[in-house]
Formats: C-alpha cells, structure tokens, sequence
C-alpha cells in the first residue's frame, strides 16, 4: 500500500488538487512499459498464422463446369472461372452459384464424369454486379491430374497422360 501511495504525486493548480502517477517501478513486465505504438508494432511484427493445411495456387484464366441438384432432381450445369486450387479445396467466379453446404461437382472440359471432382460449397460472396465468389471444399484430395490441369493450363487429358509417364503407368499410351 505504501509503494501505491509513493507513486502518488499530488499539485494544486488555483482551488483544484490533481493527481500524478508516477511510472511503475521497473519490476513490471516490458509489454506494460511500451507505449500504445510500441505494442501495434511488436503485433504487426507477429508471422500471420497460415488457416489453410494446403496452400491455394492461383490458376491461368481456366473455365471449369459446375454443376449441382437443383430442386430436388434437376441437375444444373454452369461455367466457371477457376480462380485458385489447392489439393483441399478451389474457389470460383460463377454467374448463377449453387446454395451454400450443397453437393457440387467440378469438371474440367466437357463434363465427363472421371474428369469431375465432387465438392461441398463453403461460402458464396458477391464479388461484382452479377458475379459471385464461390469457395468449395473438395471431398477427397484433388487428384494429380486436374491439379497440374488447372495450375499449369494443360488439357485434362494431356495432364493425365503426364501423369501417367511421370508414374511409370505408360504402357498403351502414345505420348506424341
């Protein structure tokens, strides 16, 4: 208590008393001591924690197929633009987006079903005018093939038949 009455500094100015505190004692922790500024930079200077077990890669212009159920069984087919992808997940420009927690499927060319990856919607965010941002969480690792498609702009089945001759899986595939 007297420690507390120590820092205490009291001077009158005309019929007012004011109080002055003086500084803690140095035994307080450093953090305390710094100034407001001080305290913003040492939190700005923090390494931002990454959110994401896979990094996202962003993508060449690539358009995509998404299609999903719609009321109940109609099954709606849209083109998309390929924003990013990582082996977790993608996101998306689309015209018409599918509701938020619903089963999508994801093609690249024309909607085969070995070229689709089955995903689940996480958000949909207006991005501009009739735009939307769409962001999918893939339900099984994207597979090597459409990764390396949609990253590095190579037709699904040129991207197939690389992964085939990286693989050592060429037999019956003539790479031209």
């Amino acid at each position: 208590m007297s420690d507390d009455l120590d820092r205490l500094k009291f001077q009158r100015i005309g019929e007012k008393s004011i109080r002055l505190d003086l500084p803690p004692p140095d035994e307080e922790p450093e953090l305390v001591q710094k100034g407001l500024l001080d305290l913003f930079r040492a939190w700005v200077a923090q390494l931002p924690q990454e959110r994401r077990s896979m990094p996202r890669h962003k993508t060449r212009p690539f358009q995509v197929w998404l299609g999903w159920k719609k009321n109940g069984d109609t099954f709606v087919a849209n083109t998309a633009r390929l924003v990013d992808v990582s082996r977790g997940g993608a996101q998306l420009l689309v015209v018409d987006p599918p509701r938020e927690r619903s089963r999508v499927w994801v093609c690249l060319g024309k909607p085969t079903p070995s070229d689709c990856l089955e995903a689940t919607v996480l958000e949909v965010r207006k991005a501009r005018q009739k735009v939307c941002t769409v962001r999918l969480a893939f339900r099984e690792p994207c597979p090597h093939a459409f990764f390396e498609a949609a990253v590095c702009t190579l037709s699904p089945s040129d991207a197939r038949r690389a992964s085939l001759y990286e693989t050592g899986g060429d037999e019956g595939i003539e790479i031209v």
